[in-house]
């Protein structure tokens, strides 16, 4: 077998072949940390609903994710913020609208004495006519709802306009120094329960699953078996590559023209 590289064709290749490995390493590991991760999710999302206020006590905020929680108090009524979203009717059918953010004031706990609950999702028609998702009671309710984080602003959502009540991304912070809540959360709370109108309807709790970092897994290490065939076929195509058999008879041969040419010269 004979083997001579082009240089700087095996420099880039290299470089480039180890940064698809690592890519893919470090893919495995997010994969296994995102596994691991939601199913300490799901296993949270499925223990019985407590009070917030004892939640908070036994509990970092950062532990809090899709928690089932409960608490009393009532609506600020009038004091919505629409946020801008899509709901998955069924695996075909897909609704664009918003999700409804309303204030609600606690009197169980002392902890947080308002925080901002998601009621649900409104289409873009149900939008223009506020009375349909307005006019909510003054009386004290129960909340049931699951903890949810606030959203970071991506590199193509533009900013929210704080002057208005459409925004495009959940700013939980944002919200509450909106409503000049005296300690805003940075967490919100998904209602799961019957809503006293009948819009908004209920958003469906879903937990993402690590599918993502496995496909990803697959192209970086997919990338770098593509990049090895194809260094291998280059170097092959021009003959750089290959395999010379030796022939012994061809050898033979020459060996004894050699010796006949020496014994007629002398």
């Amino acid at each position: 077998m004979y083997f001579k590289p082009y240089p700087w064709l095996s420099f880039f290749a290299s470089l480039v072949f180890a940064a698809l490995i690592y890519l893919g390493v470090w893919q495995v590991e997010r994969y296994g940390y995102k596994q691991a991760l939601i199913s300490k999710i799901e296993a949270q999302a499925k223990l019985p609903a407590q009070e917030l206020a004892k939640l908070l006590e036994t509990k970092k905020i950062t532990e809090l994710l899709y928690h089932q929680v409960k608490f009393h108090g009532h609506y600020t009524d009038g004091q919505e913020i629409l946020v801008r979203g899509q709901y998955k009717k069924s695996s075909r059918v897909i609704l664009y609208g918003f999700y409804v953010f309303t204030p609600f004031k606690i009197t169980s706990g002392d902890v947080y004495k308002t925080v901002m609950v998601e009621r649900g999702f409104i289409t873009e028609e149900i939008a223009k006519n506020p009375a349909l998702y307005r006019g909510l009671t003054k009386h004290e309710i129960v909340i049931n709802g699951v903890v949810k984080y606030a959203e970071k602003q991506g590199s193509f959502l533009p900013n929210n306009p704080v002057n208005s009540d459409r925004w495009f991304w959940r700013d939980i912070e944002a919200m509450g120094k909106m409503f000049k809540l005296s300690k805003p959360t940075p967490f919100y709370i998904s209602s799961t329960d019957y809503q006293q109108l009948a819009f908004p309807k209920i958003s469906k709790v879903e937990i993402k699953s690590a599918s993502s970092h496995l496909s990803y897994l697959i192209t970086w290490f997919a990338l770098a078996a593509g990049l090895l065939i194809l260094y291998i076929y280059i170097h092959a195509y021009s003959g750089r590559l290959g395999y010379k058999k030796h022939n012994k008879s061809t050898e033979y041969v020459a060996n004894s023209f050699c010796n006949c040419n020496n014994y007629f010269i002398l």
